[in-house]
C-alpha cells in the first residue's frame, strides 16, 4: 500500500485522539467525588480509545517517514480548537484564531521544505 493511504490512517488516529481529549474534558463537567472522577465510563472508554489509537499510530511508524508523522500530528491542534468550538461551545477569539494560524502557515511551511508538498 502506498505510504499517502498510511498518512491517512495517521492523520484519523491524530483525530480520533483529539475527540477522546473533548470527551475527557466533557467528563469534568460532571460533579463526581473520590475515584469516581477517575474511574466512569466516559474516562475510561476515552482512554481505552486514546492508547488504541496512539498504538496504531505507533505502528504507522515504519510505514510513513518520521518527519511526515511529525507533521501529521500537529493537525492534532486544529482538530482540538474547532471540536472545542463546536461541542464545548468555547470561545473562537483572535488570540486562538490567529495560533491556529501560526500552526497552519508552520505546517505548510514544513512540508514544503521537508518535500511532503
Amino acid at each position: 500500500m502506498s505510504s499517502e493511504f498510511y498518512a491517512l490512517i495517521f492523520i484519523f488516529c491524530v483525530f480520533v485522539c483529539s475527540c477522546t481529549q473533548i470527551t475527557l474534558k466533557t467528563a469534568t463537567f460532571k460533579p463526581r467525588n473520590g475515584l469516581n472522577v477517575y474511574f466512569n465510563r466516559a474516562v475510561i472508554i476515552s482512554n481505552v480509545v486514546f492508547f488504541a489509537a496512539t498504538l496504531v499510530a505507533v505502528m504507522l511508524y515504519r510505514y510513513i517517514q518520521l518527519s511526515t508523522a511529525t507533521l501529521l500530528n500537529s493537525a492534532s491542534y486544529i482538530f482540538v480548537f474547532i471540536l472545542s468550538a463546536v461541542f464545548l461551545k468555547e470561545k473562537i477569539n483572535k488570540r486562538k484564531l490567529i495560533g491556529v494560524i501560526f500552526i497552519m502557515a508552520g505546517i505548510a511551511v514544513y512540508a514544503v521544505f521537508d518535500g511532503v508538498l
